[in-house]
């Protein structure tokens, strides 16, 4: 595989960035398992193509490859990588040729991409944000069924899905939601029971607090929430640290 490098790289250069487009989320997942356990890789983001259409549109940062998805990677090593990021994109179902940047300057316009992404969330108001972690296996279930459920209770919403692939750890946020009191509780109450149903995390990186806590029995067992409940009560035996807020 060829790869049409952005930049020039220097001898003592040696980290790589590059964005993927796939038409099909399978076909990234499968080559973020590729890139996972690979020595070197130092990022792996998913990032869905209505997202950077929002970015395209409002902060002027388009993605420079075409795809419903795209796969951010980033290797660095003490080697030469460029062998190791072809070979590793040889089969890959890619929708486009990649992006590479190997100097600092590219790499910086690629990461943009992802990192715009903050930038246009709130462009409708505050979005409805589920914060997630998933098997690989599942993501594809869940991308497609969290797409039906919003069409169902939100049919003006837009979802955007985007996050750490690597790990499985994933940010759905619900972009233009309109909805508020009951409808809103409903829709974000059947989201958590599909997050349960494809095997997730109810909370991911960001924590439970206090909209979360009811929903988490759906991915955490009675000995999971005693022990964690046991460590609170080790810690802050006398309750002053957040109180009433996961365990009151």
């Amino acid at each position: 595989l060829m790869l049409p490098f952005i930049g020039k790289a220097s001898r003592n250069y040696l980290s790589y960035t590059a964005i993927c487009g796939f038409a099909d989320l399978d076909a990234l997942i499968e080559t973020g398992r590729v890139f996972r356990d690979m020595e070197g890789i130092a990022a792996l983001e998913l990032i869905d193509a209505r997202a950077s259409a929002l970015t395209a549109e409002h902060v002027g940062v388009a993605a420079p490859v075409r795809g419903a998805w795209q796969l951010l990677i980033e290797l660095a090593g003490d080697t030469d990588l460029t062998e190791r990021l072809a070979d590793a994109l040889e089969d890959a179902e890619l929708s486009d040729e990649p992006a590479v940047g190997v100097d600092a300057n590219a790499q910086q316009r690629l990461w943009q991409v992802r990192e715009a992404i903050a930038d246009v969330l709130g462009v409708y108001g505050p979005p409805l944000k589920f914060d997630v972690s998933l098997p690989l296996s599942s993501i594809r279930g869940f991308a497609d069924a969290a797409t039906e459920l919003l069409a169902e209770h939100a049919p003006d919403a837009i979802p955007v899905l985007f996050g750490h692939i690597g790990e499985g750890n994933l940010h759905l946020h619900v972009v233009r939601c309109e909805l508020s009191g009951d409808r809103e509780r409903d829709l974000y109450s059947a989201m958590m029971a599909l997050i349960a149903r494809f095997g997730g995390n109810v909370s991911s990186e960001h924590g439970v607090g206090t909209r979360k806590r009811d929903y988490l029995s759906m991915s955490r067992t009675d000995a999971d929430i005693a022990a964690m409940r046991a460590v609170k009560a080790a810690f802050d035996p006398d309750g002053y640290l957040n109180p009433a807020v996961l365990f009151g």
